[in-house]
């Protein structure tokens, strides 16, 4: 497998050049410059590449560790991944490479803003920490979230940097901050937003990219690859018939089929809750229906 060929930002290359100058020169016998392996916040496709090559430079117990934390994000592996970044068949094939690695558990996590939850009904990995991308991957059943986040009119999605304090940057609006919050009630899984620096100058919307193979609003279904779509005021939404997203109040909604394949992580649906300048906070409620 060619662990080389994929480009990176400037950031993964300050971690990935140097690593592979030191597993070079260690192939033939030269002497390099001391190699510390660090965290850094990347895609998990590309934190699977980095304990690869930890583990090839040397770096066993560095590389177990990465392991075993990375082990338990395998249900999520569109963290920390832009849209233009996802491959799922070279992700899954990462991650099958990965399962070689003897895990080590130590204790000892990367400093990243990532909260897991799972109940018998709903698994979510969900963060603060990004660079233009999701606040997290829900899923529920074959309904899976594969992105959500706040997005503006131009399609600029996501939260940018590190979180602070519970709260983070929009990637659109650098003056857009939002807090997030979690919490799960009999199984459900419930979401609460608050903002502040909306304005009518820089309208935003919270949106949902979902896989899933129908969408139901009030008598209305949707189909994946179609070319209607939803534009109105409600409150819940179904996907289905498994997973419902209900908002605390109404709110204008787009729905848009997507094809499912190729781009916006393989998601069949867009669904876009528009935020108000006048209204701080936004609430959801997401469930599996059985």
């Amino acid at each position: 497998m060619d662990l080389f060929s994929e480009s990176h930002t400037s950031c993964e290359a300050d971690i990935y050049q140097p690593l592979l100058a030191f597993i070079r020169d260690k192939k033939l016998g030269c002497n390099s410059p001391p190699y510390i392996p660090k965290w850094e916040l990347m895609p998990v496709h590309k934190l699977c590449k980095l304990a690869l090559l930890w583990q090839e430079a040397g770096f066993e117990k560095e590389a177990g560790r990465l392991a075993h934390w990375l082990s338990k994000l395998r249900p999520f592996p569109l963290l920390w991944c832009q849209e233009s970044e996802y491959d799922d068949e070279e992700t899954q094939k990462l991650f099958s490479h990965l399962s070689k690695i003897p895990p080590i558990f130590s204790g000892e996590e990367p400093d990243f803003n990532v909260k897991i939850i799972e109940t018998p009904q709903i698994s979510a990995a969900l963060t603060l920490d990004g660079n233009s991308t999701s606040l997290g991957m829900i899923r529920a059943g074959d309904v899976q979230i594969r992105a959500f986040g706040p997005q503006n009119s131009t399609l600029m999605f996501g939260i940018q940097g590190k979180g602070q304090d519970g709260w983070t940057r929009t990637a659109a609006f650098p003056e857009v901050w939002l807090e997030m919050k979690a919490a799960t009630n009999e199984g459900a899984l419930k979401l609460d937003f608050r903002f502040i620096g909306i304005n009518p100058e820089t309208p935003l919307s919270l949106a949902f990219y979902v896989k899933a193979q129908s969408c139901q609003i009030s008598q209305d279904v949707l189909r994946p690859k179609s070319l209607r779509r939803f534009h109105g005021e409600v409150q819940s939404i179904t996907f289905e018939n498994k997973l419902k997203i209900e908002a605390g109040q109404p709110h204008k909604v787009q729905v848009i089929p997507l094809a499912g394949e190729g781009c916006y992580w393989d998601s069949e649906f867009l669904l876009s809750f528009e935020l108000y300048p006048c209204v701080t906070q936004a609430s959801f409620n997401i469930t599996q229906i059985f």
